[in-house]
């Protein structure tokens, strides 16, 4: 009997993976627990070091005192979509500091610089990295995280009509019968 009802309840491969042996009761007991914690966070099996490195992590970066990594990209990314982002896709990143940026309107982009989109920008980075200045100029190479989009895009674009071009099939059909390919026509997979 005892048998057979080791077998209706055995556990199945994917329980047995990922099961994990609870630690010996003696090994508990002797486990530091953190004072300052309340007691429902104090009754768990976790070690106080644990739990005030999670609490007293910290936020600094190793790059500057704001906290920008210099990665313009890729926070500019992360914004919502809106004026702010808009703006900030055509602004090119010149410098960063401990105390703010300095970044650079292509020229042909200077109808972006109203002073509410600026500071719904400057907001923006506030919010994220803190206190900090902000200086937006008119000028630069033109190398903006749109610009880059759309460089990658065009890149795109060529490799998936070369990819049509170079199919057998369709050198096949071009050949055959004549048929022509249009450029409009191929759109590169996302």
């Amino acid at each position: 009997m005892t048998l057979l009802r080791m077998l209706a309840f055995a556990p199945d491969e994917q329980q047995l993976s990922s099961y994990q042996p609870a630690s010996p009761p003696a090994e508990r007991a002797t486990k530091p627990r953190a004072v300052n914690e309340p007691a429902a966070v104090r009754d768990r099996d976790e070690p106080a070091e644990k739990s005030d490195t999670i609490r007293s992590a910290p936020t600094t970066s190793s790059v500057d005192p704001i906290g920008f990594n210099g990665d313009w990209r890729s926070f500019v990314d992360s914004l919502k979509p809106g004026f702010a982002k808009t703006l900030a896709q055509n602004c090119e990143l010149v410098s960063s500091d401990g105390q703010g940026l300095v970044l650079c309107v292509h020229d042909a982009q200077k109808h972006l610089l109203e002073p509410r989109y600026q500071e719904m920008l400057k907001n923006a980075l506030k919010e994220r990295f803190g206190n900090l200045q902000v200086r937006i100029d008119i000028g630069g190479s033109g190398n903006t995280p749109a610009a880059q989009l759309s460089q990658e895009k065009t890149q795109r674009q060529a490799h998936a009509e070369e990819s049509i071009h170079n199919d057998p099939f369709v050198r096949e059909l071009v050949e055959t019968f004549g048929a022509t390919v249009i450029p409009s026509s191929i759109k590169p997979i996302q």
